[in-house]
């Protein structure tokens, strides 16, 4: 089951973003060592020479929350199976979404998440699924040619993004069909959890169109100048709602997936068959040519099936009206043929394509791999105490279904001093790697493969094609653990790269301030402890402490609250419940290796 099942929930909206971009570029930050580039000055010179430099990075965003805002979403239609309607009453909800956009590979642009507690289509007390925030949402399939006419930043570009939730789902269905439906196939086993897919588009920066020098200048003066000065950028989006089976991916799109042919520019698209049904998303797949999102009239789409001795059979055709802007705010791009029982016969067993003007635009690419963790966060090796390397796991599905024959994937780790590899899947449809990189982040590619002679690899990621995942390998940093927990080392090896890399703590704490940390130290050991690392108040957000900081850090706070070694161990101080962490004694929800 996937949102292009039913029963399906559409929505749409826009999305703030507010991160620190800082980071994003090597003179600023350094991603082997996971800490910004102070050198031997202060925070402040690290602070003044960002803004100094802003506008030859393009770093638009310095006093940046990481905070990202979903807003004026809300639901425009449900499909139980029978088409869009808008006559369920969960139709007009608000939709809600507060995260903590960050990316495990901060110079790169494929592997940035949305850390979250909570996602709410409704309201409490009302029509409502909450779902508590477990993975984070993982950008993946990215469209750097959504957009034609609009290019500023990632303007051009779309993403989608998708998380599942498992356990922490609660609907409230009063008399909405729509909501009953949900519940009722999680209660009788039909599915096991819900996933949430939207995409993101036409990023608009600085509030304006075509911002220039005007602009530019402008932010450059009021930083100078002193004071917050953050400068979210802004999205439009569209999403769904729908359900989940276990052996589906639960970070990126797993159904049949159509990739791009012949040098088009329409992306990657999604696609269900059922017996009566084809099922396809487009929210990612059709370019627009204006800052108005007007779409590109491609004309008739004809939706194939090609049939293993070689016999197409027509599925049916998308016109214009079909997936236009007007039709795309309505369906989220979701769009759907009927199917007669030869035209489902060959839906099933045959390979899909889209074409345009009679050409192929889209074909199925029958075997695709998927990591299960997107972005995976870890630890160096010690030396001094080897173990079992780490490992990331991978999924591979043919035709949407995880496979039960051995298949072969080819894995390729560009700049690495790693080659190669051939790994084959187990019963289970997966392989396993080992994670035995440095200190650093890498970007894992795989791609699956029928038969003995290996596929090239590919010379770089298409994210449209090829399956990825990020790991993040943070270095040890074991001489800390040395060090005497003094205000002057904590600060001096931990404190300082937050002071410099994050204006926006000031906000809430002055990390120069011994007095002011001392006072909250017990709040501070709580939201950088490893098992909150998936959490939205993790500290600090940009997720890059090693463990050797942690370690130094604990022990100062615990110095710091007058506890013993011994005490501190044994006990949490617990964080106000507007910090969004779980309660006492509650398990882990983190899997991210810290």
């Amino acid at each position: 089951m996937s949102v292009l099942d039913t029963p399906r929930i559409t929505f749409r909206g826009r999305m703030a973003w507010d991160p620190i971009v800082t980071n994003n570029y090597a003179r600023n930050y350094s991603e082997p060592a996971s800490e910004p580039t102070i050198g031997g000055g202060t925070a402040a010179d690290y602070r003044a020479r960002s803004i100094a430099t802003m506008v030859a990075d393009g770093n638009w965003n310095i006093d940046g929350t990481h905070k990202s805002l979903m807003y004026d979403a809300e639901v425009t239609g449900v499909d139980l199976g029978d088409g869009l309607t808008v006559d369920d009453p969960v139709v007009g909800v608000p939709v809600s979404l507060l995260a903590m956009l960050v990316d495990a590979e901060p110079y790169g642009s494929t592997s940035s998440q949305l850390f979250y507690d909570s996602f709410s289509v409704g309201i409490d007390g009302g029509y409502q699924v909450a779902l508590a925030g477990a993975e984070p949402f993982a950008a993946r399939r990215i469209n750097f040619s959504r957009n034609s006419g609009y290019q500023v930043i990632a303007g051009v570009a779309s993403v989608a993004w998708q998380a599942t939730v498992t356990d922490g789902v609660a609907i409230s269905a009063f008399d909405s069909p729509a909501l009953a439906r949900l519940q009722e196939a999680i209660d009788d086993g039909r599915a096991d959890g819900i996933t949430v897919r939207f995409y993101a588009y036409r990023t608009e920066y600085f509030g304006v169109e075509a911002p220039g020098s005007l602009e530019w200048n402008a932010l450059h003066h009021r930083l100078t100048e002193g004071g917050f000065q953050h400068n979210p950028a802004r999205s439009l989006v569209v999403g769904s709602v729908g359900l989940w089976r276990e052996g589906e991916p639960m970070a990126e799109p797993g159904d049949r997936t159509l990739v791009p042919v012949g040098g088009t520019t329409v992306a990657a698209a999604f696609a269900k068959a059922t017996r009566s049904r084809l099922t396809i998303d487009l929210g990612n797949s059709i370019p627009e040519i204006d800052f108005e999102v007007t779409k590109t009239n491609l004309g008739p789409l004809e939706v194939q099936a090609t049939a293993p001795g070689g016999d197409t059979v027509s599925l049916g055709t998308l016109e214009l009206a079909d997936y236009d802007r007007e039709a795309y705010d309505r369906t989220s791009g979701i769009v759907t043929l009927d199917l007669d029982p030869a035209q489902a016969e060959a839906a099933a067993t045959g390979d899909l394509a889209i074409l345009a003007e009679g050409q192929r635009v889209l074909a199925e690419q029958d075997l695709m791999a998927y990591p299960t963790s997107p972005n995976l966060y870890l630890d160096e090796q010690d030396p001094l105490a080897p173990s079992t390397p780490p490992s990331l796991g991978v999924h591979v599905l043919r035709r949407g279904r995880r496979v039960t024959e051995p298949v072969s994937v080819l894995v390729v780790r560009p700049g690495s001093t790693n080659g190669p590899t051939v790994a084959v899947t187990d019963d289970d449809g997966t392989v396993t790697l080992p994670v035995d990189d440095g200190a650093g982040a890498w970007v894992w590619l795989f791609v699956p493969f029928d038969g003995d002679t290996p596929p090239s690899p590919p010379p770089m990621l298409d994210t449209q094609a090829v399956g990825y995942a990020t790991t993040r390998v943070l270095p040890l940093d074991e001489y800390l653990d040395a060090l005497p927990p003094t205000w002057e080392n904590v600060y001096t090896n931990v404190l300082i790269s937050w002071k410099a890399l994050a204006p926006c703590m000031d906000n809430w704490l002055d990390l120069e301030d011994e007095e002011a940390c001392r006072n909250l130290a017990p709040l501070m050991k709580r939201l950088s402890a490893s098992d909150n690392h998936d959490r939205f108040r993790y500290m600090p957000v940009t997720r890059d402490l090693t463990r050797g900081q942690r370690a130094l850090l604990h022990r100062w706070c615990d110095a710091a609250t007058g506890l013993a070694p011994a005490v501190a161990m044994a006990t949490a101080s617990p964080a106000p419940a507007a910090a969004g962490l779980p309660p006492e004694g509650s398990p882990s929800r983190s899997s991210r290796g810290m």
